[in-house]
């Protein structure tokens, strides 16, 4: 579904796309004075207006991008060029100073980033004033001649715009499903019938993903487990006719639940006693205490960091039963411990054990069938009333049978070595 989405969104680019104005600064080169630190109006800044934004519309976002040049004269370097951004419309200005992008006399610097300083419904002109200048005390100041300038022709800028009708959704609520996925809903009480989603990670050079769904939620799936996020929302009510973005949610992604392990069983091997239990999901790896009867957890034997979800206590302890544990570790938490799961064998010697040539555990079965046999030996599972119903090969060692496709009833082993019944719940 993300895929569909996503192409869904390339395919409609053109059509969501708000109304844009377009304008360049040709009244000359903006310098501005030296010393200049802070980002207070200064006497000589550059003046755009837009007479051709129709009153009403609603200013989504503007884009603006100049170039800056430090005199070849030697008088200031680009590590001293301070310019930043100022809106009389709105009597909103940039808090702080555009940052220095390089070094050395002679360099033009572009600096290029979208601002919120115009944002909102529009009465009249719109009006942006760019201030320019350098912060070297001993640098040349002027207007027109300072060692940081503006370069003419070089201040574009375009302004994003939609109409009032199209109002601007709320983005209320989210739900964490796994450690990899939210679901994002928002209210929309203006005309949009679809919504364009933008998220991605929080940190600043993150490229953003965006979406259009057609309902006013949407899941986010293949996010990293606890990392931070961010993510806006805007309604589109037609071609050219969006609504502004809401500001950004920031969330932090949740960790996938770790149940526990269940369905312990166990028996003897040749040379051993085994154990076995069934993983759930996200499972990488199990712990295992194990210990005699009515042992309490922390005072067993214990196991970390199995990769299966079998193990082999060698050589198996002269009394005939344990309790164990089980817990698995799923990435960046335990599950609950599981347990106790009882397991007894009887105390017959190894030799003896290894003559019997097969056993069979657990019994009754669920779903997994585990044959331990010294030597391969052909297998066939019989039902009640004779028919054969399943048939393999076990080899040497421990191997495993899929029986939960059989119906519940009782059943029949019959090997070369003889006859085993075992009961399938």
């Amino acid at each position: 579904m993300r895929l569909l989405l996503l192409a869904l969104a390339l395919l409609l680019s053109q059509l969501v796309q708000a109304q844009s104005y377009s304008q360049t600064y040709t009244a000359g080169t903006i310098g501005g004075p030296s010393n200049y630190t802070t980002p207070t109006p200064t006497s000589c800044p550059g003046i755009m207006t837009f007479t051709n934004i129709p009153a009403g519309a609603v200013i989504d976002s503007v884009q603006v991008s100049y170039q800056m040049f430090t005199s070849l004269a030697g008088f200031g370097n680009a590590s001293l060029q301070r310019s930043y951004l100022r809106c009389p419309t709105t009597q909103v200005d940039e808090n702080q100073l555009t940052s220095p992008t390089g070094t050395g006399v002679g360099t033009t610097n572009t600096y290029t980033r979208t601002v919120t300083i115009a944002n909102g419904i529009l009465n009249g002109n719109l009006v942006l004033e760019l201030h320019a200048g350098n912060a070297d005390a001993l640098s040349f100041s002027s207007c027109t001649g300072s060692a940081n300038v503006v370069v003419n022709n070089s201040w574009v800028v375009t302004v994003f715009t939609s109409q009032g009708s199209c109002l601007q959704p709320t983005l209320p609520s989210i739900t964490y499903d796994t450690g990899d996925t939210v679901r994002l809903g928002w209210t929309s009480p203006g005309l949009a019938n679809r919504w364009q989603l933008e998220y991605g990670d929080t940190n600043a050079s993150a490229v953003l993903t965006r979406i259009l769904v057609p309902q006013t939620q949407a899941t986010l799936s293949g996010l990293q487990q606890l990392s931070w996020y961010k993510a806006r929302v805007r309604g589109i009510c037609g071609a050219g006719d969006s609504s502004r973005w809401t500001p950004f949610l920031v969330f932090q992604t949740d960790t996938f639940s770790c149940a526990s392990p269940d369905s312990g069983w166990g028996g003897t091997l040749a040379g051993g006693v085994f154990l076995g239990w069934r993983g759930q999901l996200h499972a990488q790896r199990y712990d295992i205490s194990y210990g005699p009867p009515g042992f309490t957890l922390g005072n067993g034997t214990n196991f970390a960091n199995i990769i299966n979800d079998t193990f082999v206590i060698t050589p198996p302890p002269l009394v005939g039963a344990l309790d164990f544990y089980v817990r698995q570790y799923c990435g960046l938490s335990y599950s609950p411990w599981a347990g106790p799961f009882r397991v007894s064998w009887s105390t017959t010697s190894v030799e003896e054990i290894g003559k019997r040539g097969l056993k069979i555990y657990p019994n009754p079965v669920q779903d997994e069938l585990w044959l331990a046999s010294s030597i391969a030996v052909q297998w066939e599972i019989f039902g009640i009333t004779g028919q054969l119903v399943q048939a393999g090969t076990a080899s040497s060692g421990l191997s495993r049978v899929d029986v939960q496709k059989l119906p519940a009833g009782l059943y029949v082993l019959r090997t070369e070595n003889g006859h085993y019944r075992f009961v399938k719940r």
